[in-house]
This record gives C-alpha cells, sequence and structure tokens, in this order.
C-alpha cells in the first residue's frame, strides 16, 4: 500500500514537472521571439521592404501617444516608385525627404503651434511622392510669405478635437481634398471633444522617450500583420522572375530610371507588351497609369448630392467662422478627370465645375484648379501635372495648384 502510493506520488511529480517544463517553454518562445523582434526592429532601416515613405512611416493604429498619420520626429531619405501597379517600362524613381514633426504631420518640427494658413487634405496636401520642398504647403510658404501647415491626411472631425487649433487657430483655413474624396467628407456637426484618457496623457505624449517605444510597439504590428505582409507580396513577382533568371544561367540587370536604381528585374530580348492596352489602368497611348478603379472618376452626381454637399460646406463656413478663421475650399481634380481622353470609356467629368457654380451662388469661397488644370493640359500636352506612374500630382502640379491658391488668398 505504501509503495503504491509513493509510486503515485512520484507519478504526480513527474506530471508537475513535465507541465512546469511545457509552461516554461510556452512562456519563454513568446518573450524570445519578442525581444528578438524589437531587436530586429531598432537595427534594420524603418523602409527596409517599402516601396514609398508613405508606407514606411504610417501609423498602424492611432491612439494617445500617436495621434498623427505618421511617426513623430522622423527624416526619412527613400528613392521611391509610384503606387500604382504598372508595367516596368513606367517606373519613375522619385528621390524624396519627408520630415516630420512632433505630433506626426510632414512639416519640419520648428517649435511652433500657430500657423497662418493650415490646409486640411489628404495624400496630395501630405504630397505623396513628392520630396518636403515640392509639397503644396512649402510651395504656398514661399509664395505667400505665410506660415503654412499641412493637416493631411486628416479632416475637420481631427482639426476640432486639436488642442492647438482651439488654443491658436490660424488666420486660413483651406479645405484641399482630392475629387473622388470630396462628395464623402465628414460632417462639422459630428465633432467631439477629445476623450479624457487622451487628455490625462497628453503631456506624456510630448516625451521623446514614450514616442519612441510608441513607434516601436506599432512598427511590431506593422512588420507582422499589415504592410510587410503585403510589400512581400508586392515584390513576390519580380522576386520569382529575378531567382528564375538566375537559375537559367540568364544576367539579372538593374533597371534605372535617371539613374536611380528602382530593383532587379530580368532583362528579356524582346519585351512583352500584349494585352496592356486592353489593361483598364493603362493609358490608351500607353504612356502612364490610373487608378484601378478609373470608372469611379466618371459617376454622375445628383442635384440632391451637390444640393447636401453645399449645405455641409456651409456648415463648415459657420464653424470657422465663430473662429474667426478664413474658410476656402480647393477641390483637386483627379488624374483621370485631367487626362480623362487617356483612359479607356473615360469621359470629361464635371462634377467639381457643377459644384464650384452652385458654391460659389450661396457665398463659399472655393478655388478653381479644374479650369487651369485643363488649359495647361491643351496648351502643354508633353508636360505633365500629375506622375506617370502614380495616381498623385508631380511637382509641377503641386507648383501650379499653389500659385493659383495664393492669387485667391492674395485677393482679400
Amino acid at each position: 500500500m505504501k509503495k503504491e502510493k509513493l509510486n503515485s506520488g512520484r507519478e504526480r511529480d513527474k506530471d508537475v514537472k513535465r507541465f512546469l517544463f511545457k509552461l516554461s517553454i510556452f512562456l519563454f518562445l513568446p518573450l524570445v521571439w519578442i525581444i528578438a523582434s524589437v531587436n530586429s526592429l531598432l537595427n534594420e532601416p524603418i523602409d527596409i521592404n517599402q516601396i514609398r515613405s508613405w508606407e514606411s512611416l504610417s501609423v498602424l493604429e492611432k491612439n494617445a501617444f500617436l495621434k498623427g498619420p505618421f511617426y513623430p520626429y522622423m527624416t526619412l531619405h527613400k528613392i521611391e516608385q509610384g503606387d500604382t501597379p504598372h508595367p516596368k517600362r513606367l517606373a519613375v524613381a522619385k528621390d524624396v525627404i519627408w520630415k516630420t514633426d512632433r505630433y506626426g504631420y510632414r512639416k519640419e518640427d520648428k517649435g511652433m503651434d500657430k500657423y497662418d494658413v493650415v490646409i486640411i487634405g489628404d495624400s496630395q496636401t501630405a504630397g505623396s511622392t513628392l520630396t518636403q520642398n515640392d509639397m503644396l504647403t512649402e510651395k504656398l510658404e514661399k509664395d505667400l510669405g505665410l506660415t503654412t501647415y499641412p493637416y493631411a491626411p486628416s479632416n475637420i472631425l481631427f482639426y476640432a478635437q486639436d488642442e492647438r487649433f482651439q488654443k491658436n487657430p490660424p488666420k486660413i483655413v483651406v479645405l484641399a481634398s482630392a475629387e473622388k474624396l470630396f462628395m464623402n467628407i465628414p460632417d462639422v456637426e459630428g465633432v467631439k471633444s477629445a476623450s479624457f484618457i487622451d487628455q490625462y496623457l497628453s503631456p506624456l505624449a510630448a516625451n521623446k522617450w514614450v514616442i519612441n517605444m510608441a513607434v516601436i510597439f506599432d512598427r511590431l504590428k506593422k512588420k507582422y500583420f499589415v504592410d510587410y505582409f503585403r510589400a512581400m507580396i508586392w515584390r513576390l513577382p519580380e522576386d520569382i522572375k529575378h531567382l528564375m533568371a538566375i537559375s537559367q544561367g540568364q544576367q539579372a540587370k538593374v533597371a534605372k530610371s535617371g539613374d536611380v536604381n528602382l530593383g532587379p528585374v530580368v532583362v528579356s530580348p524582346q519585351e512583352v507588351r500584349e494585352g496592356e492596352t486592353n489593361n483598364i489602368n493603362l493609358a490608351l497611348d500607353g504612356s502612364m497609369v490610373f487608378s484601378l478603379q478609373s470608372d469611379d472618376a466618371y459617376i454622375e452626381v445628383t442635384d440632391s448630392e451637390l444640393y447636401w454637399q453645399v449645405q455641409k460646406m456651409l456648415h463648415y463656413q459657420k464653424y470657422f467662422k465663430s473662429q474667426g478663421v478664413r474658410f476656402i475650399i480647393m477641390p483637386i481634380p483627379n488624374k483621370e478627370n485631367i487626362y480623362w481622353e487617356k483612359v479607356p470609356r473615360g469621359k470629361h467629368p464635371t462634377t467639381i465645375p457643377q459644384f464650384i457654380e452652385k458654391a460659389r451662388e450661396v457665398g463659399l469661397e472655393v478655388v478653381d484648379l479644374q479650369t487651369p488644370f485643363e488649359k495647361f493640359h491643351q496648351e502643354n500636352p508633353e508636360e505633365l501635372l500629375y506622375n506617370i506612374d502614380d495616381t498623385h500630382w508631380n511637382a509641377r502640379g503641386a507648383e501650379m495648384a499653389a500659385s493659383i491658391l495664393a492669387e485667391e488668398i492674395k485677393k482679400k
């Protein structure tokens, strides 16, 4: 009997030891994985496996420490490509410098909290594909001699919750929205005050050490769940082609545009372009690419939709007027709008002209970019205002928009 109890006790001890051993492995391996992952993030470039600065610096999940769209206090120099899938022959290298301030917006941090002009916008205002000096806000600041801030990508809801603008409202707010997003911007009536937790943690959000830790954790989530996986998928066809070429004894060369490396591609005896003209993404003459949803640029807008959009802008105007702020609206034409004759099944859009007409009738201040952009395209068909391999405007387009906006601001 005693022997059986002794054996039973030994078996229990063995079971406990096995359980503790398995538990230690269960707890230890994730800990090692986290430490190794953080260590790799600290030692690898922030833009590794990314084709643009946008994905490299963008915040995956906003919180009390990372409130802006991009990582704060960053400077990144990168060779980029366009955001639209395209034939390799249309790839254009872009030598780009990005700088972000302590709030995570694309502005060099000079310790300022009050600006003369704030532009609430999207990726056009944030300068996707553009180096810092070619951004809309930088060009406008140079033209006017007024401090200008790119609050982008963002909207009026975030603007209204931002303590900077509550305490120090600017002289002018410009709503610069891409045409494809313009009819879906939020209503000012949905504005809510910042949460108590965000207000309580705001002093910590100014600490660089806390910000660096928040960036590391955000990058960790990005690396294993979103951007890095997408980047790997994006590069997979070229990587496979590259490996097959090497296995077959072919020599892989580096594609260049403007003497800047774009990455490895296999040089075949004859470039195969069959079927390209049937792709809705490619221009009819094969000169550029458009959004994958090109047809969306030509959806007809009803009078009722235009009416309610104008009413929404009147709400915006009332809100800014209560702050003593001048409000200007600047719809930005789609690339498919200006080059509609090159788009398969393209047609001349009329949404922006219709909105401008109705908005001006009720006293809204609106900047017309479509008319001068169309005129420039007709008079200078070889000089582009938008990127060949991207949906955003190029440096020339941003410069022209800044000049037109500056003239509007000078009127008053």
